[in-house]
């Protein structure tokens, strides 16, 4: 169960992945096992909309991200990232040839930024690394190899 300040938003299940918008007025959960992505309305509890995942997102979606106003929803699919209208769940667009298998996402605070986190588990990326991208166009603007994780 997720608490808030107003009302508490009953889970049935353990979330794969969430991300909560900096002014903490949405929430945003992957059920992965269900198939499905929530997001919440965090003040109220209520469901703002819910969207069916296809099955090749389903295994290997690792990360969320919600933009610092709550606008854009970035969906880790495994073949790159998935940008959502945080309104109604319709896609705005889709960043293909990032590395795959990013764990981590984050916007930067005025949203002109994604930063990925990539943990090298998987077959065509053997370390982990730290990638900065246009949040608009999807290009890399930067990259930090070997990140040594602390956590």
């Amino acid at each position: 169960m997720l608490f808030n300040l107003n009302a508490p938003i009953a889970l049935a299940y353990q979330p794969d992945a969430y991300a909560l918008s900096d002014n903490g007025e949405r929430l945003a959960v992957l059920d992965s096992n269900a198939g499905r992505l929530r997001l919440f309305d965090a003040l109220s509890g209520k469901i703002m909309w819910e969207k069916q995942l296809e099955e090749p997102v389903l295994q290997k979606a690792a990360a969320l991200a919600l933009s610092p106003r709550g606008l854009a929803l970035y969906l880790e699919t495994g073949q790159g990232v998935s940008v959502l209208n945080a309104d109604d769940g319709t896609s705005l667009r889709e960043y293909h040839g990032l590395h795959p298998r990013q764990i981590a996402l984050a916007d930067s605070p005025g949203g002109t930024i994604l930063a990925a986190y990539t943990d090298g588990t998987d077959s065509q990326n053997s370390s982990t690394s730290l990638n900065f991208h246009n949040a608009s166009a999807g290009s890399e603007l930067a990259r930090v190899d070997k990140v040594i994780r602390t956590f």
